[in-house]
């Protein structure tokens, strides 16, 4: 590699990308032991289930929510996605909830657009 190839830029983009991963990582983590140590079963069951919502039973609704926002900003934050979402049985979750599927794009219209907006500096506390 010469000194041409190294994109100094690209470079600090990947450790940014790297260290927001993490610390949603850790977040993530930290609810789970949360909620099992609160015992909040409804939490619990929407970190285990909220990507296949229709395996939960108890919480269906919920879970299902979830999903939906998970998804949404995972397709607006594509950098930030840990795993890609599964949309296959999209259609069938939106009508779960009563959304139905012909007006998905009134639905990401409801989303106020700063929510899309990222962070300069990723969140550790919380």
């Amino acid at each position: 590699m010469t000194g041409d190839d190294f994109d100094v830029t690209r470079v600090a983009e990947e450790v940014r990308q790297d260290q927001v991963i993490s610390a949603l990582t850790l977040k993530m983590c930290n609810s789970a032991i949360f909620a099992r140590k609160r015992r909040i079963d409804s939490l619990v069951a929407v970190i285990r289930y909220h990507h296949y919502p229709e395996a939960e039973t108890d919480y269906s609704q919920l879970t299902h929510i979830v999903y939906l926002a998970d998804l949404l900003m995972s397709r607006f934050h594509t950098g930030l996605e840990l795993e890609r979402i599964n949309t296959g049985s999209l259609i069938t979750r939106l009508e779960k909830l009563n959304l139905p599927p012909s007006r998905f794009q009134d639905i990401v219209d409801l989303v106020p657009s700063n929510v899309f907006e990222t962070a300069d500096e990723p969140e550790l506390s919380g």
